[in-house]
């Protein structure tokens, strides 16, 4: 890790925050996704991105509802980074499709939104990000987490290896009328 990272906070959205770092969370994560995979906002896909938006229950990175979404700030002031977690049941078509390979759905947390802005990337803070949700994950009561990643983004499968997780399985899926491929990757936390 460089020491530039140690300028950088990481900071927990907890509910205590402006409602607009929520929004601002939100759009900085599809702005990553349309430009490193040109893909639009598609609210089943996104669901997560908007349940940023809602407050208790409705909020899937609350903590009471076993979740947890983190953003990093640069010294000027502007987002660079985010990461969360949340239950592995939130998203109906994964459960469908992977539900059997977990014995306990409520013991897997899903990894999302780790994106960094792309003059960030390679210098630590996404390993960084991984670390404090894994860690929370484990303060959240999971064993395992899960992911999926672009399989044609080579440096993001190779980043996800380097954190621990291991390719068990590849998926496809239309997107904005094109079939792209993803790789589900997990990894046992104790």
């Amino acid at each position: 890790m460089t020491s530039d990272n140690e300028q950088f906070e990481l900071q927990f959205l907890d509910g205590s925050q402006e409602r607009c770092i929520n929004r601002e969370a939100r759009d900085f994560c599809l702005e990553m996704i349309r430009q490193t995979y040109a893909i639009d906002y598609h609210a089943q896909w996104h669901a997560d991105l908007d349940a940023l938006l809602q407050t208790g229950d409705g909020n899937w990175y609350a903590e009471a509802s076993r979740g947890a979404f983190c953003v990093v700030y640069n010294a000027s002031g502007n987002m660079i980074a985010t990461g969360g977690l949340h239950g592995f049941s939130r998203k109906p078509g994964t459960v469908a499709r992977l539900g059997p390979r977990y014995d306990q759905h409520a013991a897997v947390c899903q990894l999302v939104r780790v994106y960094l802005a792309p003059c960030m990337r390679g210098k630590g803070l996404g390993t960084r990000i991984v670390t404090r949700l894994e860690e929370t994950a484990l303060k959240l009561g999971y064993q395992i987490s899960y992911l999926h990643a672009d399989a044609l983004a080579a440096s993001t499968l190779r980043f996800w290896e380097h954190c621990g997780y291991r390719e068990f399985g590849r998926f496809s899926y239309d997107a904005n009328g094109r079939v792209d491929m993803s790789v589900d990757f997990d990894k046992p936390l104790c």
